[in-house]
């Protein structure tokens, strides 16, 4: 399980050679998203869109001061679990999403940049959800 490892990668960002384009395009096949950027920590609002998917139970909506990451989903099939929103990061922006990558799940979760957001009960709960369905060995959904 790798645990809050970063998503701000975009194959364009790195020099044209083979040696640092394709381990960046590797990664953002791992990851399934491309970073796009965020703008200076602002409120961000996460709304849950999934509410019926085990990461998602008993998580309720929240807002917290943090880096609101914008992203572009590159995977097929995803599943997301919840949007973010921000005046200034814009609305609707996946903030929660999984999917299957060979025989392996791969969830992307980009809130976390601050500890109000660590402290926070329903962030808390995502993660021990999380946790709970990643060790279960249940298929992905």
């Amino acid at each position: 399980m790798l645990f809050r490892s970063g998503s701000a990668v975009h194959p364009d960002w790195v020099r044209d050679e083979p040696k640092f384009k394709k381990p960046a395009e590797d990664y953002v096949r791992l990851m399934g998203c491309t970073f796009k950027g965020h703008p200076p920590r602002c409120p961000v609002k996460v709304s849950v869109v999934n509410p019926e998917h085990p990461i998602m139970r008993g998580v309720e909506d929240f807002t917290e001061r943090d880096e609101h990451y914008q992203i572009d989903v590159t995977a097929p099939y995803v599943t997301t679990l919840f949007e973010t929103s921000s005046e200034t990061g814009g609305q609707g922006i996946p903030g929660g999403f999984l999917f299957v990558r060979g025989k392996g799940r791969v969830v992307v979760i980009t809130p976390g940049h601050t500890l109000s957001v660590w402290k926070n009960p329903n962030y808390q709960r995502i993660l021990r959800n999380l946790m709970d369905y990643y060790l279960s060995g249940k298929e992905a959904t």
